[in-house]
């Protein structure tokens, strides 16, 4: 595990991130802008209407959908969302407390959005790990591990495409299956609703 971490986190800090140069480095990019819209607009904006990016470019920074009624809406739903949530406050904090533009883009938010990828993912492995452990041994389940993250397009968007949110999906899908073992083992209400926010 250690030395898995060691190697993700390496392959992580060595990535260049937020230059204005090369746009397509930045974590928030694609679909993770859309993903990532809502805590900007709610937290900077005081907007989660998304009405103020009528009144200025934000076509870097948002792409809301205007519906059959005229609003505006972002094409995502808000999960992963919830899940750059704590991420993205450390970074309000550290921009507002810091040299940094406070405004939900600038470079604290671009590295706290990419380490949350690499943070559900390896929380991911984790997971998969002990659940594994329920029907192999050790050495299968680092194998299979092993496999999975570098035989895979998982490295990939542990690392360098970390805010998609293939990361988080797969430590959702992780977490499932190892609460229903422990759900199987001794049911509850807790892992029953788990379960279901997962």
């Amino acid at each position: 595990w250690g030395v898995l971490a060691l190697f993700l986190l390496g392959r992580f800090a060595g990535i260049e991130r937020s230059d204005a140069e090369k746009p397509n480095h930045r974590p928030i990019y694609w679909d993770a802008i859309s993903y990532y819209a809502y805590l900007p607009a709610l937290f900077v904006e005081g907007d989660l209407s998304m009405e103020f990016t009528r009144k200025g470019d934000y076509s870097h920074q948002y792409w809301p959908e205007t519906t059959p009624t005229g609003g505006l809406v972002s094409k995502t739903t808000m999960g992963i969302a919830f899940l750059y949530a704590p991420f993205f406050g450390l970074a309000h904090l550290a921009a507002t407390l810091g040299p940094w533009e406070a405004d939900g883009f600038s470079r604290p938010y671009h590295l706290a959005i990419q380490f949350s990828g690499l943070f559900y993912g390896l929380w991911g492995l984790w997971l998969l790990g002990h659940w594994l452990r329920r029907f192999v041994g050790d050495g299968v389940v680092a194998a299979t591990l092993i496999l999975l993250t570098l035989g895979t397009n998982l490295f990939n968007y542990i690392t360098h495409e970390a805010a998609m949110s293939h990361a988080f999906n797969f430590f959702a899908i992780a977490a499932l299956l190892y609460l229903t073992e422990r759900w199987l083992d001794a049911p509850s209400a807790a892992k029953s609703a788990a379960m279901g926010l997962l």
